[in-house]
């Protein structure tokens, strides 16, 4: 697969949004999927445990947005064929890793302890294998701009590492109170009661809120191009927040739709609101939830000063 060559320095572009799991990044690259220029790829990560029915995605069978599984969408065949490929590859750095420590380290900046990893050739080849698929779409479809919700802040640090071609970042925030209440309220097991449930996902969403702004600190040091958003503005100031994030990306303004009006394109995973048609609007459930439990929502609130 020859490499990207670009006539414009500004496109083609890759929108990617960094975030924690149930933080609004399904709700983010839809928005920005309704851009005329854009195609939206969705969680490009989990391309190949989509393909293998493993991993995330069993709610909606591990099915494309289309409806049809990855393996029988016509889309991405035809995306595989122009790789040479039969079947998805990996796409995804999450096991291929060590674990990075989100403080600062004794003597090393961020960027040398991301920079540290035993697995350096199976890096290069994931983040090969998405710039590959980026390439490839952007020949079938001729859009000018894809956005990857993959959300992990790792991943977004190799593929700038090893970039290919123009790719920018956004940082989705939201209060880690409500992140922490969707995570418990989605998978809670058997023997693990809610306080301990909240608690655990209040310092899990901590850890990724200080690591999301700790490599997208690092991104920007190094040159690329990082932009910060909040969840509630993006529900409550839509348009101008999109209308920002245009800006800043420098492409053409567009209006963002107000409701979710199911399946778009051929995407990959996100929250099962894609694949319904419903008003966007805020989920406010998580502070009722906390009236109940003051010390859980003091806990939450001082973390998040702290990220």
């Amino acid at each position: 697969m020859s490499e990207i060559v670009l006539k414009n320095p500004e496109f083609p572009l890759i929108i990617y949004i960094i975030s924690d799991k149930r933080a609004g990044s399904t709700l983010l690259d839809y928005l920005l999927s309704c851009h005329p220029d854009a195609f939206p790829l969705g969680e490009l990560s989990l391309l190949y445990g989509h393909y293998r029915h493993t991993g995330a995605g069993e709610r909606w069978n591990w099915n494309c947005s289309c409806g049809r599984p990855i393996a029988f969408c016509d889309f991405w065949r035809e995306i595989f064929e122009r790789l040479k490929i039969t079947e998805a590859p990996y796409t995804s750095l999450e096991k291929c890793i060590p674990s990075i420590n989100i403080y600062r380290p004794v003597k090393k900046t961020i960027k040398e302890s991301l920079d540290i990893s035993k697995s350096d050739d199976m890096v290069k080849v994931v983040t090969d294998n998405c710039w590959k698929i980026y390439n490839a779409i952007f020949e079938q479809t001729g859009k000018k701009i894809i956005t990857d919700s993959s959300k992990n802040a790792i991943q977004a640090w190799y593929l700038w590492k090893y970039r290919r071609g123009n790719i920018k970042f956004l940082i989705l925030n939201r209060d880690i109170r409500a992140i922490a209440f969707s995570k418990t309220k989605r998978i809670i097991t058997d023997n693990e009661n809610e306080n301990y449930s909240i608690f655990k996902n209040l310092i899990g969403s901590y850890k990724v809120a200080k690591q999301n702004r700790l490599i997208g600190n690092t991104i920007e040091n190094d040159g690329g191009k990082v932009m910060t958003l909040n969840y509630d503005e993006l529900i409550t100031k839509r348009e101008e927040t999109i209308f920002s994030v245009c800006n800043f990306m420098n492409i053409p303004i567009f209006i963002p739709p107000s409701e979710f009006e199911g399946h778009t394109q051929h995407t990959i995973a996100g929250s099962p609101h894609r694949f319904e048609k419903s008003q966007i609007k805020k989920d406010e459930r998580w502070l009722y939830f906390y009236n109940k439990k003051p010390i859980l929502s003091l806990l939450g609130k001082y973390l998040a000063n702290k990220t």
